[in-house]
Formats: C-alpha cells, structure tokens, sequence
C-alpha cells in the first residue's frame, strides 16, 4: 500500500515549474545529478524556491567518489562509499 501514498517524479529539477496546491512537497528527495559538475546546490535551492520539498526533507544524493557537496543550508547525516560513487544522506540544516 506504500505506492498509494508515494507520488514519484522523474524532473530536470533546475527546470521545474513551481508546485501546485494539489501537488504535496516531497519528504524524501533522491538527487543524482551529473557528475563533477557541482550541481547538489543549484538543485535544492531550485526545489526550495519553487516549493517542491516539505519542511524537513530528506536527500538521498549521488555523487562521484571525489566530489565535495557543500551548501551551508544542507547538513550531511551519513556517507557510504560504492565503488566510484558516494552516496548521502542529507537533510536542511536547522530543519524541525
């Protein structure tokens, strides 16, 4: 019964049209941009400027082995290596 509650959506977020009423915001967001190009922050400021994201989500971002994500609003709770890729999890900083 989980798919009845989970709304899923396949965007090019950076392009995304700002979220309508009858759109809920996410509560866990999964983000796997292209690689090296230092893209996690230009996400999630587009996700919160146009209304995407609750207000305290969770990010699930995947990033190349070496790539740094740094953005003073984003807190990063766990890491774990695979391979060349690196996932985190992460949530706003100073979110309820």
């Amino acid at each position: 019964n989980v798919e009845k509650r989970c709304n899923f959506l396949k965007i090019n977020s950076c392009d995304a049209k700002t979220r309508r009423d009858l759109e809920p915001p996410a509560d866990l967001v999964f983000l796997d941009p292209p690689y090296n190009r230092s893209l996690v922050p230009l996400v999630i400021a587009a996700l919160i400027k146009k209304n995407w994201i609750s207000e305290n989500p969770t990010f699930v971002i995947e990033v190349s082995k070496p790539e740094m994500v740094t953005m003073p609003e984003l807190e990063i709770v766990q890491d774990k290596l695979y391979g060349d890729t690196k996932i985190l999890i992460a949530h706003l900083a100073g979110a309820k």
